[in-house]
Parts: C-alpha cells; structure tokens; sequence
C-alpha cells in the first residue's frame, strides 16, 4: 500500500513539474530572441566591412568609438538598452524608425565636439556597416516605406 501511495504522489510531482516547465516553455516560445550587441565582436565585423580607403584611415580604436557613438544613438531613441547598467530595462515593444541620415549627422557632430576629425564618407561607411552588424544579429527589423502622403496633397 505504502509503495502505491509513494508512485501515486511521485506521478503527481512530475506532472505538476511538466505542467509548470511547459508553461513556461511556451511563454518563452512567444517572445522575440533578444539580440546582444557584443562590442568587440562589432568592431571585427564593420572592420572587415570598411572600403579599403576607410580602412587607410581609421583605426580599430576609430572603429569603437563611432560604434559606441552609434549604440549611445540607439539607446537614446529608445532602440537598445543597456542590460549591465539597468537591470529593469526593456527595450521598445512598439516599432522604432532610425533616419540613418539623423544618426550619421550625430556622429559627425559628436566628433567635431570631441576633436576627431571624421569624414562625411567614413561616419557614412561605419554606419552602414553597423547597421549590417545589427541586422547579421537580428536586432533590425526591416526597412521602413517611407510615410503615404494622403490624397490631394
């Protein structure tokens, strides 16, 4: 008797456990795969994706600090959230349009206050390669149309 009371609540426990553990499971399941923007990984990538007369004038370092630039962008349009700094942090359930022109004019700007001398073209060529880094790890949805204008206008 003992030994059928003892299998009757084992079988009780794991069904319990597999009810809760597929529960979650399927929670998980519905939720978009967070995508993690590892910096140095980053710098490899758009390094490799430079124009060679990009590359004959910046360094890795120039690489980072516009890269650091480009997510300090992104965090502050409410794109990105910095997990080590802010363990509350979500990021944006709603859709979020970047202007690459607006993010390139930043940077430009942002080097001019810090005394880097950066050009047009090279701001231009980190971007675009940044923005592939993001898309190659999932983090950029696609492209948005540009807004309808409405009839008669």
């Amino acid at each position: 008797m003992a030994l059928v009371l003892i299998v009757l609540v084992g079988a009780v426990v794991v069904a319990i456990a597999l009810v809760a553990v597929g529960r979650v499971v399927g929670e998980l399941g519905d939720r978009p795969r967070s995508a993690v923007f590892d910096l140095d990984q980053a710098v490899s990538h758009v390094a490799d994706q430079l124009p060679f007369e990009v590359t004959a004038q910046l360094g890795y370092d120039d690489v980072r600090r516009l890269l650091g630039w480009q997510v300090d962008y992104l965090t502050a349009n409410g794109v990105a959230v910095d997990v080590e700094s802010d363990d509350d942090a979500v990021p944006a359930e709603e859709l979020v349009v970047i202007d690459q022109a607006d993010l390139r004019s930043v940077l430009v700007a942002r080097a001019g206050e810090r005394g880097c001398d950066y050009t047009e073209s090279q701001v231009t060529a980190v971007v675009a390669a940044g923005m592939d880094y993001l898309s190659a790890i999932g983090a950029l949805g696609a492209a948005a149309s540009p807004p309808e204008e409405p009839p008669g206008s």
